[in-house]
C-alpha cells in the first residue's frame, strides 16, 4: 500500500491512501448488507416456525410412546388420570423429560 501526498486543499495538507474506501462506498456496502439482511429475514423465520412444528410432532410422538410402553408394562392399563382442572395430569409425569408437554408451534 502506498501512500501518496496529494496537493493541498484551501492551505491544508492532507495525506490520503489511494486503496482507502470513501464514505460513500461505505454507505453503500452498509445499504446492501442492510437489503440482503430483510430479504432473508422472512426465510429464517419461516424456517423457525417449520422447526417447531416438527419439535411439537416429535413430542407428541414421545408422549404416544409413553404411553404405548406404560400399557405394555402394566397389562394393558392405560395411566389412570387425576387432578380437578381442565388439563388432564397423568402419573406418566416422572418418566416424561421436560418441555415435553410444550408445543412451541402454539
Amino acid at each position: 500500500m502506498d501512500i501518496t501526498e496529494r496537493p493541498a486543499r484551501a492551505g491544508r495538507g492532507r495525506i490520503c491512501s489511494p486503496d482507502a474506501f470513501t464514505l460513500i462506498e461505505l454507505l453503500v456496502v452498509i445499504a446492501i448488507v442492510a437489503l440482503l439482511l430483510s430479504i432473508l429475514m422472512p426465510s429464517l423465520k419461516n424456517a423457525k416456525d417449520m422447526a417447531n412444528k416438527v419439535m411439537c410432532a416429535n413430542n407428541m410422538r414421545a408422549i404416544g410412546v409413553g404411553l404405548m410402553l406404560y400399557e405394555q408394562d402394566n397389562n394393558g392399563q392405560r395411566p389412570p388420570l387425576h387432578g380437578g382442572d381442565d388439563k388432564p395430569k397423568t402419573s406418566l409425569g416422572p418418566g416424561l423429560a421436560n418441555g415435553v408437554r410444550a408445543c412451541p408451534s402454539i
